[in-house]
């Protein structure tokens, strides 16, 4: 089985689309390679897209696809947010304070500033879903 088989059809679509506008003569050199994986919201780190990508200098769209569907999803990251409220809810309520969500989105990789903790958290209840929450991120 092909790594690009996990791949479902919505995600290839917006791959296509995403590739085609970095690479509009249908060949993405090397050094865009990470830019749009992250627009794709897929976030290897350097060296993982090294070994992923091994001594090749542009990518048509199915080797890219290669590299996409050997990269660690979306969903992956969901799941460690997920872990990192789960930390902070000891009762096993599925929710955490505002005040604790509040930590964790300043802490947790390169933060959000107050005004984008503000924005984000506009409209939650207090305590916060955290399932819910991560669902709308």
């Amino acid at each position: 089985m092909s790594m690009v088989e996990r791949l479902d059809e919505q995600q290839i679509e917006r791959a296509r689309e995403c590739f085609n506008l970095h690479a509009p003569q249908g060949n993405l050199p090397r050094d865009r390679l990470a830019l749009l994986l992250r627009s794709l919201n897929v976030t290897p780190t350097i060296g993982e897209i090294e070994v992923m990508a091994g001594e090749t200098q542009t990518f048509d769209f199915p080797s890219f696809l290669e590299i996409l569907a050997k990269s660690p999803q979306p969903a992956d990251a969901k799941a460690d947010v997920l872990a990192a409220f789960k930390a902070y809810d000891q009762a096993g309520t599925g929710t955490i304070s505002k005040a604790d969500l509040s930590f964790l989105l300043k802490s947790i990789g390169e933060g959000l500033s107050d005004a984008e903790i503000a924005e984000t958290l506009a409209g939650q209840p207090d305590p916060v879903d955290y399932n819910a929450f991560v669902q709308q991120l």
